[in-house]
């Protein structure tokens, strides 16, 4: 006679209604995985795994629109600050904030000159009115500047304010 084969071992029971949650996480705070076990009736188990990727640590979680008092506060506290007028060359050439260096926003090689300042130290923008470097800033933010700052209404609301005279 043959013997039948041998029956498999029983799955473990766990006890019922359990779930685990774990989220995975690398050194530099980027969310890489997410995985969500659940046990039912003791019997079945079931894992799902998500993949998020995220950059909630490694680039500006927004772009803040500061006033132009605001700007002449930074620049007083601190001359060595990331302030770029993002205006033409001929704009500039005509006025500018005392230290402001010159990367116009429509120039094609923008994103190449703005790559060699520093992602991890405060940036601030301007152009004439606001419109230019609300576009430099969203650059700014793709390319994964953390702390990113545009002067509201340019130029020319800094003008309008009186600073220029104390710059």
């Amino acid at each position: 006679t043959t013997k039948p084969p041998p029956t498999p071992p029983s799955p473990p029971r766990f006890p019922s209604c359990s779930s685990v949650l774990l989220v995975l996480r690398i050194h530099n705070g980027r969310t890489t995985g997410c995985a969500r076990a659940q046990v039912r009736d003791g019997h079945s188990f079931r894992l799902s795994l998500f993949f998020l990727f995220c950059k909630e640590n490694t680039t500006a979680q927004q772009i803040k629109l500061i006033s132009p008092e605001e700007v002449y506060d930074a620049v007083r506290d601190n001359q060595n600050l990331q302030l770029v007028d993002v205006r033409t060359k001929d704009e500039f050439g005509e006025d500018h904030l005392k230290t402001a260096q010159n990367i116009c926003v429509t120039d094609d090689d923008f994103k190449e000159k703005v790559a060699k300042l520093d992602k991890n130290e405060p940036i601030y923008v301007y152009c004439r009115s606001g419109k230019r470097s609300s576009n430099a800033a969203k650059i700014l933010k793709e390319m994964g500047f953390k702390e990113i700052y545009d002067m509201e209404g340019g130029f020319l609301n800094w003008e309008s304010q009186g600073l220029q005279e104390k710059n």
